[in-house]
């Protein structure tokens, strides 16, 4: 099922997580500071697979902290280096979708 997040972004899903209720705010703060659409989609996909990589975790909203984001980033460094072959974009694509 499709996701269209502020009439700009498409996702594959809906996003869920302890941030997903921001995500779509996000987005549309990021339209009103000027960001590119290329920009906003961006940001936008990273939060929402941020979003559920907390979820997974059992992290919730109130207890996200700054260790969190860094914890992510190096979980989907390691997830990119084992996609080896892939194109980047598929990569991008992948490493939200198979954080089960």
């Amino acid at each position: 099922m499709k996701c269209i997040v502020e009439n700009q972004v498409v996702l594959s899903q809906p996003p869920e997580g302890p941030i997903a209720a921001h995500i779509g705010s996000f987005a549309k703060s990021m339209s009103e500071q000027g960001y590119s659409l290329a920009s906003i989609h961006r940001q936008v996909f990273l939060a929402a697979c941020f979003s559920r990589w907390l979820k997974q975790k059992g992290v919730r909203l109130r207890s996200i902290c700054s260790d969190h984001p860094a914890q992510y980033l190096r979980y989907r460094a390691r997830h990119a280096r084992l996609c080896q072959g892939l194109l980047h974009s598929d990569i991008l694509s992948t490493s939200c979708g198979a954080m089960a």
